[in-house]
């Protein structure tokens, strides 16, 4: 189907390559609302639905990256509202669910195609700049699609690495705000030491996106690297908080209920929002397994993290209340 005016409630799914090109997959949507912890998730969920659709299935449907730019053309979309970066283990997922709750809102909790082409590459090289930035922006214009008539907000939160990735997103779009949510970096590597999260494991999140090179002259361990991400994170909020007017702050050890309120009043909810009952029902769960109350841990002694991660962090708190102080 080359049609882009075909391409209502459709979205794309997956970049390959191909005998030297890049390729689209794309999803139907289906009347699929995006209330998971990861967008992953929610096109698994739109996979199933069109599996049940027997005789109705809508066919698998690729095309070349450029056509992407030209379904964008054919749309009027819901302009992004709000992106939120974070250091991971910071109650960003937690966020998103809450945001989710509001039916007005559309939210892209880690949308991995938005990675994909943010770093696009053919044969191992990186595609152009100019054209990464087209790509990505046509993407967000067919993320802004309205599918339901309450749709009003839009909201992507990015992937943790995405911190070093903040001149281009805003390069991309200049008016829009900038939620960064960050934790203490004890808790942070304490959670991971139990499970890691990609974010920390180079030989998937390569060491250069954070500007780190490996020394390889010792034996490698991971919490180490993990504190060398975590510095440059904190470093790269800093930077951003300190240029950027277009952007919040929001610490984890607040607590999700005050940055909750902060957040939604920024965005122009309805007051009533937050004094629903079902946010505050979620807001008792755990953001990835909501099955599960929530018990937060609070660690006693420095464990994991190092006398310099702790030193960044504590300039990042620093800045934060005083920005609190002159607003």
């Amino acid at each position: 189907m080359t049609d882009p005016n075909q391409y209502a409630n459709w979205l794309p799914s997956k970049l390959f390559q191909q005998n030297g090109e890049l390729f689209l997959e794309w999803v139907y949507l289906w009347d699929v609302h995006f209330e998971k912890p990861f967008f992953d998730e929610t096109l698994t969920q739109c996979r199933f639905e069109n599996s049940l659709k027997e005789k109705n299935q809508k066919e698998r449907r690729i095309t070349p990256v450029d056509f992407i730019s030209e379904v964008a053309a054919t749309i009027e979309p819901i302009k992004p509202s709000l992106f939120i970066f974070h250091t991971s283990r910071c109650g960003s997922t937690l966020t998103t669910q809450i945001l989710s709750l509001n039916t007005s809102t559309i939210v892209f909790p880690e949308y991995l195609l938005f990675d994909k082409l943010l770093q696009a590459k053919i044969d191992g090289q990186s595609v152009n700049d100019e054209t990464r930035k087209g790509w990505v922006k046509s993407l967000v214009q067919i993320m802004g699609q309205k599918r339901f008539d309450e749709e009003e907000y839009l909201i992507i939160k990015l992937d943790s690495w995405h911190l070093s990735f903040h001149s281009i997103i805003r390069e991309l779009f200049p008016e829009v705000p900038f939620a960064i949510l960050y934790r203490e970096p004890e808790a942070i590597l304490r959670s991971n030491n139990k499970q890691w999260g990609i974010q920390f494991i180079p030989e998937i999140i390569t060491p250069s996106i954070y500007g780190i090179v490996l020394d390889k002259s010792g034996s490698f361990s991971l919490n180490r690297y993990a504190n060398q991400v975590l510095q440059k994170m904190y470093n790269y909020i800093l930077e951003i908080a300190v240029s950027d007017p277009n952007t919040m702050l929001f610490n984890y050890d607040d607590g999700i209920e005050k940055n909750m309120q902060q957040l939604t009043s920024k965005l122009s909810f309805d007051p009533s929002f937050m004094k629903k009952e079902e946010v505050h029902e979620r807001m008792k769960f755990h953001s990835k397994h909501p099955q599960d109350q929530f018990a937060d841990e609070k660690p006693v002694v420095s464990e994991f993290a190092f006398d310099e991660t702790i030193a960044i962090y504590n300039c990042v708190v620093q800045f934060h209340r005083q920005l609190n102080q002159d607003q």
